[in-house]
């Protein structure tokens, strides 16, 4: 009972402040960011860059455990773990033997890493028995 209570009052604070902060906000300055050219091309390709990991490690990760024929679950399991998470840690290698590494390439592993992480434990958690 006291948790609903709990829950029932921190969505009426957190409403009340969202409605406070609406009537102070001045909606020019709100979608002055979107005036900004590079700002708005800057979220588009990170948007995309995005979408393209998540699809890579997707592919990874279901292509490698499809194509364990003859291994069991759990053998398949882990090697589709393996395959997924290994391709990043092997980008970061050739990256830094290089005298100048390219700015393009250290966001590419950067954004990566969050997704693969959370490939893997979307993974563990769905596919685990």
């Amino acid at each position: 009972m006291m948790l609903l209570l709990l829950k029932i009052s921190l969505v009426i604070f957190i409403a009340g402040n969202l409605f406070e902060m609406g009537l102070l906000m001045n909606p020019q300055a709100a979608i002055s960011g979107l005036r900004n050219y590079r700002f708005v091309s800057y979220t588009l390709l990170c948007i995309n860059v995005l979408a393209a990991l998540i699809i890579l490690f997707g592919t990874l990760k279901f292509l490698s455990y499809g194509l364990g024929l003859g291994l069991e679950p759990n053998q398949k399991i882990v090697l589709s773990m393996g395959v997924t998470t290994r391709n990043l840690g092997a980008s970061v290698a050739p990256l830094l033997s290089l005298p100048v590494a390219d700015e393009k390439t250290i966001v590419i592993i950067v954004l990566g890493a969050p997704v693969m992480i959370g490939a893997a434990l979307l993974h563990a958690k769905f596919i685990h028995r």
